[in-house]
């Protein structure tokens, strides 16, 4: 979800990925991931060599643009940046965002809310510190367009 809160996903005042725009993606919070390392620390003999897919939400990238705009008070739309331009970047990138784009990646919502039931969902996130980081960022790019 913190992707969302800087330059990696917001330019020009819209909200901007590869992800096309109608196909679901699975986020989680920064302090989801960290309690389920919390978890694994404190419990080793349960996690050592375990592995689980885990995620916080799922929605489209319009829903997930049509929610921070929401939060923040102001129109930050979606757009989809090309494949082609992400290749330029780099083949992995563009292979990465492909292959979700096409197949997804997909933990089990309801497996992972079993296990960390406090599991922040991005409407929660955006509340408790998630609008509040976005907002500052706009804030520090409007400020850079008017110094120019």
């Amino acid at each position: 979800m913190e992707n969302y809160t800087g330059a990696y996903h917001l330019h020009d005042a819209t909200v901007a990925t590869a992800f096309a725009a109608d196909v679901p993606q699975q986020v989680m919070a920064v302090d989801d991931v960290g309690a389920f390392a919390a978890l694994a620390f404190a419990q080793p003999g349960e996690w050592i060599g375990r592995a689980v897919d885990l995620a916080g939400d799922e929605l489209t990238p319009r829903q997930i643009a049509a929610a921070i705009s929401e939060a923040v008070g102001r129109p930050l739309p979606y757009i989809q940046i090309p494949i082609e331009a992400i290749a330029q970047i780099g083949e992995e990138f563009a292979f990465a965002y492909t292959w979700l784009n096409e197949r997804g990646y997909r933990a089990g919502l309801p497996f992972t809310r079993v296990l960390h039931p406090g599991l922040i969902d991005l409407r929660t996130w955006l509340q408790r510190t998630g609008a509040a980081q976005i907002t500052g960022f706009l804030a520090a790019q409007d400020t850079a367009k008017q110094d120019r």
